[in-house]
C-alpha cells in the first residue's frame, strides 16, 4: 500500500499531507512505473543518473518506498494537491539552503516527468509551480587567443605523460571548440589516427559527429597515445596513482 502524507502540524518542522484518494481508473503503481520507463527511455546513460537522483530527493520527501510510488502519489492528488505538494518541496528544498539552479532542476524533473504523464492521457493536468530566480554569473568567453597560447608556453619544455595529455585536452578544446563534457567523454576508438578524425557525441545529440583534426591537434594526440598505450576505454585518463585509468 503507498503511503500517503498526512496534513501538516504547526508545532512539526516535517511535511505531512492528507490522504488523497486515487481515482478507480488510475492504477498508481502500474501506471507510474510505464510513466517512469518511458520519461526515461532513450535519455543518455548520464542523463537518466541525473534524473533518477532528482526524483529520488521528492521521493525521500514524500516518504515514497519507490520512485514509482512517489510518482503514483504525486499524481493520484489532482491538479490543486499536486501543485500544493510541488509547492511545499521547493520550500523544503530552499529550507535546505540548496542552490537555485539545485532546486530550479529538480522541480524541472517533476515538471517535465508530470507533463509526460498528462501527454500519455495519464492525466488530464501539470504542474504550474515554478523555479527560482537565478543571476547569470559564469564568464563564458573563454581565455582567447593570448590565453591559449599561455597555457601551451606553461606545457612547453615538460615532457612528462600528464604534460602531453593535458597539451592533446587544450588542443581539442580549442583547436575544435570542444566543450569540457565533450572531451572527457571521448573513447579511443573515437579518434581515427589514419584518417585524422574524431568522433564528436555533442551535447544533445544521439549521433557522433565526424570532426577533422587540424594537423598540430592531430599531432598532439598522437603524442598522447604514444604515452598512453592502445588499451581500449577513455581517451583521456586520470594521471593520478590512486585513480590510474580513470576520466580526468
Amino acid at each position: 500500500m503507498v503511503k500517503t502524507p498526512r496534513s501538516r502540524t504547526k508545532n512539526s518542522d516535517e511535511e505531512f499531507y492528507a490522504p488523497v484518494p486515487v481515482s478507480s481508473a488510475l492504477d498508481p503503481s502500474n501506471a507510474a512505473a510505464r510513466l517512469l520507463d518511458a520519461f526515461l527511455a532513450g535519455r543518455k546513460e548520464e542523463t537518466i543518473k541525473a534524473y533518477r537522483a532528482d526524483l529520488e530527493d521528492f521521493q525521500a520527501f514524500v516518504h515514497a518506498s519507490t520512485l514509482d510510488q512517489a510518482a503514483g502519489l504525486l499524481m493520484a492528488r489532482g491538479l490543486g494537491e499536486a501543485n500544493a505538494l510541488a509547492l511545499a518541496y521547493r520550500t523544503h528544498l530552499m529550507d535546505r539552503e540548496l542552490a537555485a539552479i539545485t532546486v530550479n532542476r529538480r522541480l524541472t524533473a517533476l515538471r517535465s516527468m508530470i507533463k509526460l504523464a498528462r501527454t500519455l492521457g495519464l492525466i488530464p493536468w501539470t504542474l504550474e509551480i515554478q523555479g527560482l530566480k537565478t543571476e547569470g554569473y559564469r564568464d563564458t568567453r573563454g581565455p582567447g587567443r593570448n590565453g591559449f597560447r599561455a597555457l601551451l608556453e606553461v606545457l612547453n619544455g615538460r615532457s612528462d605523460a600528464k604534460t602531453v595529455r593535458d597539451r592533446a585536452i587544450l588542443r581539442c578544446l580549442f583547436d575544435l571548440g570542444l566543450r569540457r563534457n565533450e572531451a572527457i567523454t571521448l573513447d579511443l576508438e573515437d579518434f581515427d589516427r589514419q584518417a585524422g578524425t574524431l568522433a564528436v557525441l555533442g551535447k544533445g545529440r544521439t549521433a557522433r559527429n565526424i570532426l577533422t583534426v587540424p594537423s598540430q591537434t592531430k599531432h598532439a594526440l598522437e603524442s598522447w597515445l604514444d604515452a598512453r598505450g592502445q588499451e581500449p576505454g577513455p581517451l583521456f585518463l586520470t594521471m593520478n596513482r590512486a585513480n590510474q585509468g580513470e576520466i580526468g
